[in-house]
């Protein structure tokens, strides 16, 4: 049986060397994502501590067809609910490479722990 060629395998692909070299630095799209981030945790937090400070401070206030008590048990799960997926949504992804980078060899798990603590450096 032949052997396929390349270039019927991967349309587009040069038998030689690559024109010049492609460089992504993407430490500024990072920051900015993170600050984003950032700033979105802050304004929820931000709302979530204005409608406990009305919910506080109205003693009539509750969840139609609840009582106070009912409604404030809603207000302080939702509070926990709130804060649990802030910190997962920031914290998974970090733990999922972290796992990921398990499977590295130690040259390559070095490499991302030095980037790793330079990013949390900055």
């Amino acid at each position: 049986m032949a052997r396929p060629v390349a270039e019927n395998l991967l349309p587009g692909v040069l038998a030689g060397k690559p024109l010049r070299p492609v460089i992504i630095d993407g430490n500024r799209e990072i920051r900015r994502a993170r600050t984003r981030a950032g700033l979105r945790d802050l304004f929820d937090l931000t709302t979530l501590l204005l409608v406990d400070y009305l919910f506080a401070s109205w003693p009539h206030t509750h969840v139609p067809f609840l009582t106070r008590h009912d409604s404030l048990v809603i207000l302080v799960s939702a509070n926990f609910l709130f804060v649990a997926w802030a910190l997962i949504a920031r914290n998974l992804p970090r733990w999922r490479a972290q796992r990921i980078a398990t499977t590295w060899s130690s040259s390559e798990r070095t490499r991302f722990d030095q980037a790793a603590r330079q990013q949390r450096s900055r």
